[in-house]
């Protein structure tokens, strides 16, 4: 049995998104355990250390994601704007628009405040269904 405590995965106030956003996590770690062991087994002959984008677009353990999954639940999302800013870095534009369609998600990031001071990207997840915090 997986247990999860909502403190530990989202330790913010707001019961149900909390609450939510714990079974989420609970429901995805044998999965993601599953996922992990083969995928670690395939990339042990190249490295032993294998880093996970977060949703955030910051990286993790595998060990981290085992016990936090809900952690990567938007990293494909996160990918992509990493990547579109950098191709607008790279391409020199001074502004640039991201927007990213899929499955459960439409991301929209408007890098005006990445292209203005720090560097910080501000996202807009549209989740259908499921409220689902971003810890």
């Amino acid at each position: 049995m997986v247990v999860c405590l909502s403190s530990d995965v989202h330790p913010e106030i707001r019961e149900y998104e909390r609450t939510s956003t714990t079974a989420i996590n609970a429901a995805l770690i044998p999965v993601v355990n599953n996922y992990m062991d083969r995928l670690e087994q395939h990339l042990s002959a190249y490295s032993d250390r294998l880093l996970i984008m977060q949703s955030n677009g910051g990286i993790m353990t595998a060990q981290s994601a085992r016990r936090r999954p809900i952690s990567m639940i938007e990293s494909g999302p996160a990918a992509g704007v990493l990547a579109a800013a950098r191709l607008a870095v790279e391409a020199g534009a001074a502004q640039a628009l991201s927007f990213d369609m899929g499955g459960m998600y439409r991301v929209t990031v408007d890098m005006r405040q990445y292209f203005a001071d720090s560097h910080t990207l501000v996202l807009e997840a549209l989740r259908e269904n499921y409220p689902c915090q971003r810890p």
